[in-house]
Protein backbone atom coordinates (compact mmCIF):
# COMPACT_ATOMS: atom_id res chain seq x y z
CA UNK A 1 0.00 0.00 0.00
CA UNK A 2 3.07 2.70 0.03
CA UNK A 3 3.16 3.09 -3.41
CA UNK A 4 2.37 6.96 -4.79
CA UNK A 5 1.42 8.37 -8.40
CA UNK A 6 0.77 12.26 -9.26
CA UNK A 7 0.78 14.65 -12.04
CA UNK A 8 3.49 17.19 -12.07
CA UNK A 9 1.76 19.88 -13.56
CA UNK A 10 -1.45 22.20 -12.25
CA UNK A 11 -4.73 20.41 -13.06
CA UNK A 12 -6.24 23.52 -14.67
CA UNK A 13 -9.06 22.04 -17.19
CA UNK A 14 -10.10 24.61 -20.06
CA UNK A 15 -13.85 25.62 -18.88
CA UNK A 16 -15.01 24.69 -22.69
CA UNK A 17 -13.48 21.16 -22.36
CA UNK A 18 -14.30 20.60 -18.26
CA UNK A 19 -17.33 18.23 -19.41
CA UNK A 20 -15.34 16.68 -21.80
CA UNK A 21 -12.38 16.00 -18.80
CA UNK A 22 -15.37 15.12 -16.34
CA UNK A 23 -17.03 12.44 -18.56
CA UNK A 24 -13.32 10.67 -19.47
CA UNK A 25 -12.39 10.85 -15.75
CA UNK A 26 -15.73 9.51 -14.85
CA UNK A 27 -15.38 6.92 -17.59
CA UNK A 28 -12.08 5.79 -16.32
CA UNK A 29 -12.88 5.56 -12.98
CA UNK A 30 -15.77 3.84 -13.61
CA UNK A 31 -15.22 1.23 -16.30
CA UNK A 32 -11.83 0.58 -13.95
CA UNK A 33 -13.69 -0.64 -11.35
CA UNK A 34 -13.21 2.08 -8.50
CA UNK A 35 -16.08 1.80 -6.10
CA UNK A 36 -16.65 2.97 -2.42
CA UNK A 37 -17.69 1.09 0.38
CA UNK A 38 -19.95 2.09 3.21
CA UNK A 39 -21.90 0.81 6.23
CA UNK A 40 -25.54 1.12 5.93
CA UNK A 41 -27.77 0.55 9.57
CA UNK A 42 -31.68 -0.62 8.14
CA UNK A 43 -34.11 -2.26 10.53
CA UNK A 44 -30.84 -3.12 12.79
CA UNK A 45 -29.16 -4.25 10.40
CA UNK A 46 -25.38 -3.47 9.65
CA UNK A 47 -25.70 -3.70 5.69
CA UNK A 48 -21.66 -3.21 4.05
CA UNK A 49 -22.81 -1.66 0.14
CA UNK A 50 -20.17 -0.82 -2.58
CA UNK A 51 -21.08 2.55 -5.12
CA UNK A 52 -19.23 2.89 -8.04
CA UNK A 53 -17.91 5.98 -9.21
CA UNK A 54 -20.63 8.52 -10.22
CA UNK A 55 -20.48 12.16 -11.05
CA UNK A 56 -24.06 13.27 -11.24
CA UNK A 57 -25.41 15.22 -8.44
CA UNK A 58 -21.92 14.47 -6.62
CA UNK A 59 -19.07 17.51 -6.00
CA UNK A 60 -16.82 15.61 -4.13
CA UNK A 61 -16.06 12.06 -5.41
CA UNK A 62 -14.89 9.61 -2.46
CA UNK A 63 -13.01 6.13 -3.59
CA UNK A 64 -10.99 3.71 -1.96
CA UNK A 65 -11.20 0.24 -3.47
CA UNK A 66 -11.24 -1.58 -6.72
CA UNK A 67 -14.18 -4.33 -7.42
CA UNK A 68 -11.95 -6.84 -9.51
CA UNK A 69 -9.25 -7.31 -7.35
CA UNK A 70 -10.25 -5.48 -3.91
CA UNK A 71 -7.05 -3.94 -4.18
CA UNK A 72 -7.55 -0.55 -2.59
CA UNK A 73 -5.73 2.40 -0.91
CA UNK A 74 -5.85 5.81 1.06
CA UNK A 75 -9.05 7.47 0.50
CA UNK A 76 -9.27 9.32 -2.80
CA UNK A 77 -11.11 12.27 -3.84
CA UNK A 78 -12.14 13.80 -7.46
CA UNK A 79 -13.55 17.39 -7.40
CA UNK A 80 -16.17 17.56 -9.95
CA UNK A 81 -16.06 21.00 -9.65
CA UNK A 82 -12.53 21.65 -10.66
CA UNK A 83 -11.82 18.59 -11.96
CA UNK A 84 -8.82 18.11 -9.28
CA UNK A 85 -7.70 14.89 -8.11
CA UNK A 86 -6.57 14.24 -4.48
CA UNK A 87 -4.71 10.47 -3.65
CA UNK A 88 -2.27 9.40 -1.01
CA UNK A 89 -1.50 6.15 -1.00
CA UNK A 90 -2.41 4.20 -3.58
CA UNK A 91 -1.23 0.84 -2.69
CA UNK A 92 -0.88 -1.77 -5.76
CA UNK A 93 -2.41 -4.09 -8.57
CA UNK A 94 -5.56 -2.65 -9.99
CA UNK A 95 -6.53 0.00 -7.83
CA UNK A 96 -3.07 1.83 -8.60
CA UNK A 97 -3.42 0.96 -12.10
CA UNK A 98 -6.43 2.57 -12.29
CA UNK A 99 -5.26 5.81 -10.29
CA UNK A 100 -2.22 6.02 -12.36
CA UNK A 101 -4.45 6.01 -15.39
CA UNK A 102 -6.54 8.96 -13.77
CA UNK A 103 -3.23 10.76 -13.55
CA UNK A 104 -2.00 9.66 -17.16
CA UNK A 105 -5.92 11.42 -18.86
CA UNK A 106 -4.01 14.93 -17.23
CA UNK A 107 -1.04 14.39 -19.19
CA UNK A 108 -2.34 14.01 -22.97
CA UNK A 109 -5.22 15.35 -22.20
CA UNK A 110 -3.32 18.93 -21.49
CA UNK A 111 -0.30 18.48 -23.38
CA UNK A 112 1.37 20.82 -20.57
CA UNK A 113 5.12 21.05 -21.54
CA UNK A 114 5.59 20.51 -17.45
CA UNK A 115 3.45 18.22 -16.88
CA UNK A 116 3.62 14.20 -16.60
CA UNK A 117 1.69 11.62 -14.65
CA UNK A 118 4.79 9.89 -12.38
CA UNK A 119 3.66 6.47 -11.59
CA UNK A 120 5.56 3.99 -8.97
CA UNK A 121 6.26 2.22 -11.62
CA UNK A 122 10.51 1.90 -12.67
CA UNK A 123 9.88 2.71 -16.01
CA UNK A 124 7.44 4.30 -18.59
CA UNK A 125 4.14 1.69 -18.73
CA UNK A 126 3.09 1.92 -22.62
CA UNK A 127 -0.40 -0.23 -21.17
CA UNK A 128 -1.24 2.82 -19.29
CA UNK A 129 -2.27 4.68 -22.21
CA UNK A 130 -3.27 1.87 -24.40
CA UNK A 131 -5.96 1.46 -21.92
CA UNK A 132 -6.95 5.09 -21.46
CA UNK A 133 -7.39 5.03 -25.56
CA UNK A 134 -9.22 1.93 -25.16
CA UNK A 135 -11.51 2.61 -22.90
CA UNK A 136 -12.17 6.64 -24.22
CA UNK A 137 -11.87 6.02 -28.08
CA UNK A 138 -8.66 8.15 -28.37
CA UNK A 139 -5.90 7.92 -30.32
CA UNK A 140 -3.54 9.93 -27.35
CA UNK A 141 0.15 9.64 -28.05
CA UNK A 142 3.30 10.41 -25.53
CA UNK A 143 4.04 13.66 -26.96
CA UNK A 144 3.73 15.38 -23.62
CA UNK A 145 7.17 13.72 -23.06
CA UNK A 146 8.74 15.30 -25.84
CA UNK A 147 9.60 18.34 -23.68
CA UNK A 148 11.96 16.63 -22.02
CA UNK A 149 14.32 19.84 -20.79
CA UNK A 150 11.18 21.90 -19.52
CA UNK A 151 10.25 19.07 -17.52
CA UNK A 152 14.20 18.62 -16.31
CA UNK A 153 14.25 21.96 -15.48
CA UNK A 154 10.73 21.97 -13.69
CA UNK A 155 10.75 18.69 -12.17
CA UNK A 156 13.54 18.27 -9.46
CA UNK A 157 13.51 14.66 -8.85
CA UNK A 158 13.72 14.39 -13.10
CA UNK A 159 17.63 15.55 -12.30
CA UNK A 160 17.65 12.14 -10.51
CA UNK A 161 18.54 9.38 -13.05
CA UNK A 162 15.64 6.56 -11.99
CA UNK A 163 13.22 9.76 -12.93
CA UNK A 164 14.57 10.44 -15.95
CA UNK A 165 14.08 6.79 -16.87
CA UNK A 166 10.49 6.58 -15.84
CA UNK A 167 9.96 9.24 -19.09
CA UNK A 168 11.28 6.33 -21.52
CA UNK A 169 10.20 2.50 -21.62
CA UNK A 170 13.13 -0.20 -21.02
CA UNK A 171 14.88 -0.64 -23.53
CA UNK A 172 15.74 2.66 -24.94
CA UNK A 173 16.56 3.95 -21.52
CA UNK A 174 20.58 4.27 -22.89
CA UNK A 175 19.14 4.91 -26.48
CA UNK A 176 20.64 9.06 -27.73
CA UNK A 177 17.04 10.03 -28.77
CA UNK A 178 16.74 13.74 -29.20
CA UNK A 179 19.72 16.34 -28.28
CA UNK A 180 17.64 17.80 -24.85
CA UNK A 181 17.55 13.98 -23.72
CA UNK A 182 21.32 13.69 -25.32
CA UNK A 183 21.89 16.29 -22.93
CA UNK A 184 20.31 14.85 -20.30
CA UNK A 185 22.13 11.62 -20.32
CA UNK A 186 25.46 13.65 -21.17
CA UNK A 187 25.01 15.23 -17.33
CA UNK A 188 24.55 11.97 -15.79
CA UNK A 189 27.21 10.29 -17.02
CA UNK A 190 29.40 12.69 -18.19
CA UNK A 191 30.16 13.43 -22.40
CA UNK A 192 33.51 12.14 -21.83
CA UNK A 193 32.58 9.09 -20.11
CA UNK A 194 29.93 8.40 -22.80
CA UNK A 195 31.77 9.25 -25.83
CA UNK A 196 35.16 8.16 -25.22
CA UNK A 197 34.72 4.88 -26.59
CA UNK A 198 32.53 5.83 -29.34
CA UNK A 199 32.86 6.04 -33.09
CA UNK A 200 31.29 9.47 -33.78
CA UNK A 201 30.11 10.78 -36.93
CA UNK A 202 30.49 13.89 -37.94
CA UNK A 203 27.63 15.05 -38.77
CA UNK A 204 25.46 14.21 -35.20
CA UNK A 205 24.79 15.65 -32.10
CA UNK A 206 27.35 13.75 -30.33
CA UNK A 207 30.41 14.73 -32.50
CA UNK A 208 29.27 18.49 -31.82
CA UNK A 209 28.97 18.18 -28.46
CA UNK A 210 32.44 16.44 -28.27
CA UNK A 211 34.05 19.58 -30.79
CA UNK A 212 32.54 21.94 -27.96
CA UNK A 213 34.23 20.09 -25.32
CA UNK A 214 37.60 19.96 -26.86
CA UNK A 215 37.17 23.92 -27.28
CA UNK A 216 36.83 24.34 -23.76
CA UNK A 217 39.38 22.23 -22.49
CA UNK A 218 41.59 24.31 -25.06
CA UNK A 219 39.80 27.28 -23.48
CA UNK A 220 40.42 26.46 -19.74
CA UNK A 221 44.08 25.03 -20.59
CA UNK A 222 44.74 28.68 -21.70
CA UNK A 223 44.01 30.42 -18.27
CA UNK A 224 45.91 27.89 -16.35
CA UNK A 225 45.28 28.22 -12.62
CA UNK A 226 42.78 30.66 -13.00
CA UNK A 227 39.50 28.41 -13.14
CA UNK A 228 37.48 31.42 -11.30
CA UNK A 229 38.17 34.15 -13.84
CA UNK A 230 37.70 31.75 -17.02
CA UNK A 231 34.29 30.69 -15.60
CA UNK A 232 33.46 34.15 -14.90
CA UNK A 233 34.48 35.09 -18.88
CA UNK A 234 32.58 32.38 -20.43
CA UNK A 235 29.47 32.81 -18.75
CA UNK A 236 29.66 36.78 -19.63
CA UNK A 237 29.88 35.38 -23.23
CA UNK A 238 27.24 32.75 -23.09
CA UNK A 239 25.15 35.73 -22.17
CA UNK A 240 26.03 37.86 -25.38
CA UNK A 241 23.21 37.89 -28.23
CA UNK A 242 24.21 35.92 -31.89
CA UNK A 243 25.26 38.86 -33.29
CA UNK A 244 27.38 40.00 -30.07
CA UNK A 245 28.92 36.37 -30.30
CA UNK A 246 30.44 36.83 -33.92
CA UNK A 247 31.75 40.33 -33.54
CA UNK A 248 34.88 41.09 -31.46
CA UNK A 249 35.45 37.95 -29.60
CA UNK A 250 38.32 37.26 -27.80
CA UNK A 251 41.01 35.21 -29.42
CA UNK A 252 40.37 32.46 -26.34
CA UNK A 253 36.90 32.49 -27.26
CA UNK A 254 36.71 31.91 -30.75
CA UNK A 255 35.94 28.63 -31.18
CA UNK A 256 33.64 28.39 -28.56
CA UNK A 257 32.00 31.64 -30.25
CA UNK A 258 31.23 29.49 -33.54
CA UNK A 259 29.72 26.60 -32.29
CA UNK A 260 27.67 28.55 -30.08
CA UNK A 261 25.93 29.45 -33.04
CA UNK A 262 24.11 26.50 -32.96
CA UNK A 263 24.76 24.52 -29.88
CA UNK A 264 22.89 25.29 -27.05
CA UNK A 265 24.21 27.35 -23.97
CA UNK A 266 23.58 24.71 -21.23
CA UNK A 267 26.40 22.13 -23.55
CA UNK A 268 28.63 24.56 -22.60
CA UNK A 269 28.09 24.54 -18.84
CA UNK A 270 27.07 20.83 -18.51
CA UNK A 271 30.63 20.33 -19.88
CA UNK A 272 32.26 23.16 -18.06
CA UNK A 273 30.38 21.48 -14.85
CA UNK A 274 32.45 17.88 -15.56
CA UNK A 275 35.57 19.71 -16.34
CA UNK A 276 35.75 21.52 -13.41
CA UNK A 277 34.17 18.90 -11.28
CA UNK A 278 31.22 21.53 -10.58
CA UNK A 279 27.74 20.75 -10.08
CA UNK A 280 25.60 21.54 -13.55
CA UNK A 281 22.65 22.11 -11.96
CA UNK A 282 23.32 24.57 -9.18
CA UNK A 283 25.01 26.74 -12.39
CA UNK A 284 22.08 26.24 -14.33
CA UNK A 285 19.64 27.80 -12.10
CA UNK A 286 21.98 30.64 -12.09
CA UNK A 287 22.06 31.27 -15.27
CA UNK A 288 19.28 29.67 -17.45
CA UNK A 289 17.63 33.06 -17.16
CA UNK A 290 20.59 34.98 -18.58
CA UNK A 291 21.87 33.12 -21.20
CA UNK A 292 21.35 32.86 -24.80
CA UNK A 293 18.67 30.72 -26.10
CA UNK A 294 19.02 32.29 -29.99
CA UNK A 295 21.21 28.87 -30.82
CA UNK A 296 20.28 27.50 -34.53
CA UNK A 297 20.19 24.36 -34.25
CA UNK A 298 21.64 21.65 -36.93
CA UNK A 299 19.11 19.10 -39.11
CA UNK A 300 21.49 16.44 -38.37
CA UNK A 301 20.70 12.89 -40.32
CA UNK A 302 18.28 10.33 -38.86
CA UNK A 303 20.30 7.22 -38.46
CA UNK A 304 18.91 4.73 -36.27
CA UNK A 305 18.80 6.70 -33.20
CA UNK A 306 17.50 9.25 -34.23
CA UNK A 307 14.61 7.27 -35.76
CA UNK A 308 13.84 6.10 -32.24
CA UNK A 309 12.72 9.61 -31.43
CA UNK A 310 9.14 8.18 -33.60
CA UNK A 311 8.88 6.15 -30.53
CA UNK A 312 7.71 9.72 -28.55
CA UNK A 313 5.45 10.77 -31.19
CA UNK A 314 3.45 7.65 -32.46
CA UNK A 315 0.54 5.80 -31.09
CA UNK A 316 0.26 2.90 -28.69
CA UNK A 317 -1.53 -0.75 -29.10
CA UNK A 318 -4.57 -0.22 -27.24
CA UNK A 319 -4.71 -2.66 -24.79
CA UNK A 320 -8.57 -3.76 -23.38
CA UNK A 321 -9.92 -3.58 -19.74
CA UNK A 322 -9.68 -7.42 -18.83
CA UNK A 323 -5.60 -7.10 -19.66
CA UNK A 324 -4.96 -4.04 -18.64
CA UNK A 325 -6.40 -4.82 -15.20
CA UNK A 326 -5.89 -8.63 -15.05
CA UNK A 327 -9.44 -9.55 -14.44
CA UNK A 328 -11.83 -10.96 -16.99
CA UNK A 329 -14.84 -10.10 -18.44
CA UNK A 330 -17.13 -12.67 -16.46
CA UNK A 331 -15.47 -10.56 -13.45
CA UNK A 332 -17.19 -7.75 -15.38
CA UNK A 333 -20.89 -8.14 -15.48
CA UNK A 334 -21.39 -5.15 -13.81
CA UNK A 335 -19.90 -3.08 -16.73
CA UNK A 336 -22.34 -5.62 -19.67
CA UNK A 337 -24.18 -3.71 -21.55
CA UNK A 338 -26.01 -4.90 -24.77
CA UNK A 339 -24.92 -2.05 -27.23
CA UNK A 340 -21.02 -2.53 -26.30
CA UNK A 341 -18.63 -5.30 -26.66
CA UNK A 342 -16.50 -3.42 -23.83
CA UNK A 343 -17.76 -6.45 -22.02
CA UNK A 344 -18.37 -10.18 -23.98
CA UNK A 345 -19.74 -12.94 -21.86
CA UNK A 346 -17.75 -15.81 -22.23
CA UNK A 347 -19.93 -19.14 -23.40
CA UNK A 348 -19.27 -20.60 -19.88
CA UNK A 349 -20.44 -17.77 -17.95
CA UNK A 350 -23.46 -17.95 -20.74
CA UNK A 351 -24.19 -21.58 -19.38
CA UNK A 352 -24.32 -21.08 -15.91
CA UNK A 353 -26.66 -17.85 -16.01
CA UNK A 354 -28.88 -20.02 -17.91
CA UNK A 355 -29.04 -22.70 -15.62
CA UNK A 356 -28.89 -20.27 -12.54
CA UNK A 357 -32.30 -18.67 -14.88
CA UNK A 358 -33.23 -21.97 -14.87
CA UNK A 359 -33.52 -22.74 -11.19
CA UNK A 360 -34.78 -18.57 -10.47
CA UNK A 361 -37.82 -19.89 -12.66
CA UNK A 362 -37.83 -22.91 -10.72
CA UNK A 363 -38.37 -20.93 -7.33
CA UNK A 364 -40.25 -18.24 -8.83
CA UNK A 365 -42.89 -20.93 -9.25
CA UNK A 366 -42.88 -22.13 -5.97
CA UNK A 367 -43.35 -19.22 -3.72
CA UNK A 368 -46.54 -17.91 -2.44
CA UNK A 369 -48.34 -14.52 -2.87
CA UNK A 370 -49.10 -14.83 0.77
CA UNK A 371 -45.11 -14.58 1.62
CA UNK A 372 -44.91 -11.64 4.20
CA UNK A 373 -43.29 -8.42 2.72
CA UNK A 374 -41.27 -7.85 6.17
CA UNK A 375 -40.34 -11.39 6.30
CA UNK A 376 -38.65 -11.01 3.05
CA UNK A 377 -37.10 -7.94 4.00
CA UNK A 378 -35.29 -9.25 6.62
CA UNK A 379 -34.15 -12.35 4.78
CA UNK A 380 -32.72 -9.68 2.03
CA UNK A 381 -30.52 -8.49 4.91
CA UNK A 382 -29.79 -11.52 6.80
CA UNK A 383 -28.54 -12.98 3.61
CA UNK A 384 -26.36 -10.36 2.57
CA UNK A 385 -24.72 -10.29 6.35
CA UNK A 386 -24.09 -14.15 5.82
CA UNK A 387 -22.39 -13.33 2.34
CA UNK A 388 -20.07 -11.36 4.17
CA UNK A 389 -19.81 -13.08 6.61
CA UNK A 390 -18.45 -16.31 4.61
CA UNK A 391 -16.87 -14.68 1.66
CA UNK A 392 -15.22 -11.70 3.17
CA UNK A 393 -15.25 -8.68 0.31
CA UNK A 394 -18.29 -9.45 -1.19
CA UNK A 395 -20.97 -7.09 -1.46
CA UNK A 396 -24.13 -5.97 -3.13
CA UNK A 397 -24.44 -3.09 -5.04
CA UNK A 398 -26.45 -0.17 -3.32
CA UNK A 399 -28.38 0.45 -6.43
CA UNK A 400 -29.47 -3.29 -6.36
CA UNK A 401 -30.06 -2.97 -2.86
CA UNK A 402 -32.18 -0.10 -2.67
CA UNK A 403 -34.20 -1.25 -6.00
CA UNK A 404 -34.84 -4.96 -4.06
CA UNK A 405 -36.24 -3.14 -0.42
CA UNK A 406 -38.55 -1.48 -3.28
CA UNK A 407 -39.78 -4.11 -4.50
CA UNK A 408 -40.01 -6.37 -1.41
CA UNK A 409 -43.80 -7.98 -2.80
CA UNK A 410 -42.54 -8.54 -5.60
CA UNK A 411 -42.13 -12.35 -6.33
CA UNK A 412 -38.88 -12.04 -8.80
CA UNK A 413 -36.82 -10.30 -6.18
CA UNK A 414 -38.62 -12.65 -3.47
CA UNK A 415 -36.48 -15.77 -5.78
CA UNK A 416 -33.39 -13.76 -6.32
CA UNK A 417 -32.70 -13.70 -2.34
CA UNK A 418 -33.90 -16.80 -2.12
CA UNK A 419 -31.15 -17.94 -4.62
CA UNK A 420 -28.17 -15.58 -2.48
CA UNK A 421 -29.58 -17.42 0.14
CA UNK A 422 -28.88 -20.62 -1.39
CA UNK A 423 -25.05 -19.05 -2.71
CA UNK A 424 -24.50 -19.35 1.67
CA UNK A 425 -25.25 -22.81 2.12
CA UNK A 426 -24.37 -25.24 -0.71
CA UNK A 427 -24.49 -28.05 1.46
CA UNK A 428 -28.08 -27.88 2.27
CA UNK A 429 -29.54 -30.83 1.52
CA UNK A 430 -32.94 -29.36 -0.32
CA UNK A 431 -30.44 -26.39 -2.47
CA UNK A 432 -31.01 -26.69 -6.07
CA UNK A 433 -28.10 -25.10 -6.81
CA UNK A 434 -26.23 -28.31 -4.94
CA UNK A 435 -25.90 -30.80 -7.92
CA UNK A 436 -25.86 -27.83 -10.35
CA UNK A 437 -22.43 -28.35 -12.25
CA UNK A 438 -20.90 -24.88 -11.91
CA UNK A 439 -17.17 -24.95 -12.69
CA UNK A 440 -16.09 -21.51 -10.66
CA UNK A 441 -15.72 -21.26 -7.05
CA UNK A 442 -19.24 -20.35 -5.07
CA UNK A 443 -17.37 -17.09 -3.82
CA UNK A 444 -17.06 -15.68 -7.66
CA UNK A 445 -20.00 -16.88 -8.61
CA UNK A 446 -22.26 -15.28 -5.90
CA UNK A 447 -20.14 -12.03 -6.52
CA UNK A 448 -20.87 -12.32 -10.14
CA UNK A 449 -24.70 -12.89 -9.57
CA UNK A 450 -24.85 -10.02 -7.20
CA UNK A 451 -23.39 -7.70 -10.33
CA UNK A 452 -25.84 -9.09 -12.28
CA UNK A 453 -28.56 -8.36 -9.95
CA UNK A 454 -27.00 -4.53 -9.94
CA UNK A 455 -27.03 -4.44 -13.70
CA UNK A 456 -30.57 -4.34 -15.07
CA UNK A 457 -30.37 -5.30 -18.92
CA UNK A 458 -28.44 -7.91 -18.15
CA UNK A 459 -30.92 -9.25 -15.71
CA UNK A 460 -33.98 -8.57 -17.91
CA UNK A 461 -31.82 -10.60 -20.47
CA UNK A 462 -30.97 -13.75 -18.27
CA UNK A 463 -34.06 -13.56 -15.31
CA UNK A 464 -36.09 -11.46 -16.97
CA UNK A 465 -37.39 -9.24 -14.29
Amino acid sequence: MGSYAAYTGAMNIPPERFPTFNRYMEKILNYGGIIWRYNRKVMGHDITLICPVNFMNEETVRFCLNYFDDSFGETATYDVKTGALYTGKVGDRAFEAVIDAAYMLYEVFLNNPVGIAITDDEWWNENILGWINHILGTHYTKEARTHVWMLAEYFQEMRECNYRYRMMPDGYRFACMIPEEEDLLYIERGENETNQKMIISEDTYEYDVWECRKALVQYYNTFQDRKQQALENLSAFLKLARKERTQNVDDTLEKIAELSLYMPARVFLYLTAEIQGKDFWTMWDELKDEVYHDEQMKNYPRDILNQIHDWWVCGVHDICTADYLHTTDDDRLYWWHETSEEVIISSEMDKILKKLAAIHNEILKALQETDLKSHTDLSLMEVLERIHKSYGHVYAFDTMFDEFLDHTDRLPYKAAVEMLSYLTDMEKEENPLKNVAISIPVVTLTKRFLAVLANIPLRKKYFEF
